[in-house]
Order: structure tokens, then sequence, then C-alpha cells
């Protein structure tokens, strides 16, 4: 009886635990990480209720928030590796398996294998009105750069499985990236290669993307931030002085270098990723006098650029406009210089593009970047410009 009793204890304890982090968010869950479309927690209304509805929307909803729903799914993961071998489906996103651990996210992976191009016609149109940009911004001192990032499948293609490689037709092909930005360079828009520093900076030996992740390391996006100083004072902007990056030492991964990893939402991802290389910069050169303003708009490298713009110490503001649909504020304390930003902070709830004034957005700024990783190329900075 006792043995049946303590059963019966610990079941009901165990829902009463799962019940109280449904209804009252404790304790709290592990959240699974990736994409799911929301489930609303349904109104308790009469008409729903005669109608059924109300149970289908319910269930829904305690299907997707029920209590220690995340750590259940990583518990029944880890224990699918552990007896089988097996891998889960990532949340929401396709990864593909490279060798030696990589991890690659497979919009990348089609991308690099197919190299699209694109209409010079489209990229003369984009370089005509980053062109505009440009000279509306110069009337006001402030300096454009367009920062086209990498893809880690062009920058480690080696790592990827053999499926993945492009065929001799494809590698005939002029991506929409080379394209782009030999026609801003031919407008005389001021460009970063970020693709072509990595294969140079490759050589030296130091990874620029992480195993587990999609996006560059802290270490590539501030030297690629660095780039994008140079390239603003080489218009001749008097931009306030920021450190330099003076090396690199090792250090566990950020959040951004485990992003494909935990997609699987395991305890504990049987291919760790090991130590990475983290930026060393010098002590701000001018810790009390004017720290930059930057406004830009681009898609998720934005990020590790924003990361990098904080650490600087440099930085007191970017806003970013991300994918020119969604806005961020990210902002910066004198003397604070975060490691990593949390970007989902600084995300405001809501963005009118009809509303958005660019002269206004950009009237403090000290610089405009426009970054555009190669698999958005074609996109033309989604509509960005004047």
């Amino acid at each position: 009886m006792d043995a049946r009793r303590n059963s019966l204890l610990f079941f009901a304890a165990v829902w009463a635990l799962a019940l109280s982090a449904t209804f009252a968010g404790f304790p709290p869950d592990w959240k699974p990480d990736g994409t799911e479309a929301p489930a609303p927690r349904p109104p308790l209304k009469a008409a729903s209720l005669l109608s059924g509805r109300f149970g289908e929307d319910f269930e829904r909803w305690c299907a997707r928030k029920f209590g220690l729903r995340g750590l259940c799914i990583r518990l029944a993961h880890q224990l699918g590796w552990e007896l089988f071998r097996t891998l889960p489906n990532p949340g929401g996103t396709t990864i593909d398996r490279g060798k030696d651990g990589w991890l690659y996210e497979h919009e990348y992976v089609r991308h690099h294998v197919r190299r699209p191009g694109m209409r010079k016609e489209d990229a003369e149109a984009f370089a005509g009105r980053m062109a505009a940009l440009r000279d509306r911004l110069a009337e006001r001192g402030i300096p454009l750069v367009v920062c086209l990032s990498p893809s880690k499948a062009a920058v480690y293609p080696e790592h990827l499985p053999e499926y993945a490689q492009p065929a001799a037709a494809s590698l005939r092909n002029t991506p929409a990236r080379d394209i782009l930005a030999e026609r801003l360079r031919a407008a005389g828009v001021a460009v970063v290669d970020a693709r072509a520093l990595f294969l140079g900076w490759k050589d030296e030996g130091t990874l620029l993307f992480p195993r587990n992740g999609t996006h560059w390391n802290a270490w590539g996006a501030q030297r690629v931030f660095d780039a994008v100083l140079a390239a603003a004072r080489a218009q001749g902007a008097a931009l306030p002085p920021v450190p330099e990056t003076v090396g690199h030492e090792d250090a566990p991964p950020l959040g951004p270098d485990r992003d494909l990893s935990n997609l699987y939402n395991m305890l504990r991802y049987p291919y760790p990723e090991k130590a990475v290389p983290y930026p060393v910069l010098a002590e701000n050169p001018a810790p009390e006098g004017r720290r930059l303003r930057i406004f830009g708009v681009g898609d998720s490298f934005s990020f590790q650029l924003a990361d990098a713009m904080g650490r600087t110490g440099a930085v007191a503001s970017f806003r970013l406009l991300y994918y020119n649909k969604a806005d961020y504020r990210f902002s910066w304390a004198p003397g604070e210089r975060p490691r990593e930003n949390g970007s989902a902070r600084f995300r405001l709830p809501s963005f009118d593009a009809e509303a958005f004034d660019l002269g206004e957005a950009t009237r403090d700024c000290d610089l405009v970047v426009v970054e555009m990783n190669d698999i958005y190329a074609r996109s033309c900075a989604w509509g960005f410009g004047p």
C-alpha cells in the first residue's frame, strides 16, 4: 500500500507542477527553440462553448502551452539519441549535416549550389537608388556603406555534405552578389564585400563561422564592422574614434554560435561547439567623447554587427530596420560593452512602413549601413531607399 500511495503522490505532484507551470508560469519551462505557429489562449464565451469551437481551440492552446512541455521535448529527443542514435527534426528550419559535425542552414546551401544570378537592369536600378541615397546623405555629411555579408556555405564549402556541391553548369553562373557589387561600385557607392574579405582571412586559420551556427561569429563580425568604418572614413567622414580590434582569444560560444544545434531541442547536442575566437579590442580611446549613432537596414547578420558595435563602447545607438519591416532600437550606455545584446529586447512592437520618414530617421546619425546576405542580394534591400 505504501508503494501505491507513494506512486499516487508522485504523479499527483508531477501533475500539480505541470498545471502550475501551464496556468501560473511556475516553475518556468525550457522553451523550445525554433518557430511555431502562435496558439493564443481562447476566450471563454457561450457561443464558442455551444458550437464546440472552444474545446478545439483550448486543446490546441493546451498542447502548445502545457507546462514543462519544452523540458519533456528535450528529454524525449535526448533519449532518442542515447538509445537509438537518431537526431530529431529541427524546429522550423531545415538543416544540412555536413562533415566533422558542421551544420548548415539548408536555404544557404541551396543558394550556394544553384548560384542564382540577377538581371543587370535590377542591379543597375538598385545601384541608382543607393547612389541617390548616398548623395542625399552626403549633403549632411553622413556616409553610406553597403555591406554584402557572406554565407557559411560559400566560405566553408569543404565541410558540406557530398550532395551539396555546385554542378559544373552552376559554376558558370555569375552570382547575384557579384553582379550587385559590380554595379554598386560602378555607381560610386561604397561596398564592403565581406565574402571576399572572409576568403582572404580564412587562410589565417581562425574560424569566421561557428560549426553549430548559421551566422558569422563574433570575430568575423567585428572585423567586418572595422571594414565598414574604414569605408565610411574613406568618404571623408569625421567619425569619432573607435577601439581597434587587436586580436582574439578563445571563449565559450555565444548564443548565435549555436543557433542551428539549438533547433534540435536536446538537453545536450552530441556534437558540441568548441571554444570560438572572440575579438579582443583596445580600450575606448575617447570614453567621454561623442559616440556614434548608426542607422541601418539588414537581415539577421546585422544582429552580430550590432553586437560588434556595442562591444566597442564607442557606439551610442543603432536603429535597424530588419528586412525593412521590423524596427529594432539598440542602445548602449556610456561605458557599457556587452559581449552579446540579446536582440529580442530591442525590438519595437510594431513598424509603420507608410509613416516611416527616412530623413527623420537619419537626422542625427553619423553613418548609414545597408547589409544584405548573399542569399538576399536579389531582394535589393527589400525596397529600402529614396
